[in-house]
């Protein structure tokens, strides 16, 4: 089981949930540290079997501020649902100076290897620029 992330028929890949949440809590961290700090807790916190602690008030507050436009992405559910134009080009102006690296598996799907972040930056900026959405299904 895994996400598609499409934004035309031509371009799409598969990554799977722990991937994908593995991937999200990196580019919180390199995006900026404390971020990464807060988003892992944002993510993990209200699971009775992890040490993560819920954010205060104060916190996600903090979390919010750090995160601007970002958030857009890294809140977004991970399981369906789309970015409008609007929304991929607030995003893909958060993360287009970003390096990372984080890479698919060649094997994972039949679909070569890849750089997640560069592909991602790809999608958001095609969808800004031709008006389509990025679909999660």
């Amino acid at each position: 089981m895994g996400l598609t992330i499409t934004v035309n028929r031509f371009d799409s890949f598969d990554i799977g949930y722990f991937g994908f949440m593995n991937f999200r809590l990196q580019l919180a961290e390199t995006y900026n540290k404390r971020l990464g700090e807060l988003y892992r807790r944002w993510a993990f916190g209200w699971m009775d079997y992890t040490e993560e602690k819920p954010l205060t008030a104060a916190e996600f507050e903090e979390f919010k501020e750090l995160g601007g436009d970002l958030l857009i992405f890294l809140t977004h559910k991970d399981t369906e649902g789309s970015f409008t134009p609007s929304e991929s080009r607030k995003i893909f102006l958060q993360i287009k100076d970003l390096k990372m690296d984080y890479e698919i598996d060649e094997k994972y799907h039949g679909q070569g290897a890849f750089n997640v972040l560069e592909r991602l930056k790809s999608m958001f900026c095609h969808s800004w620029e031709k008006k389509r959405r990025v679909i999660f299904s």
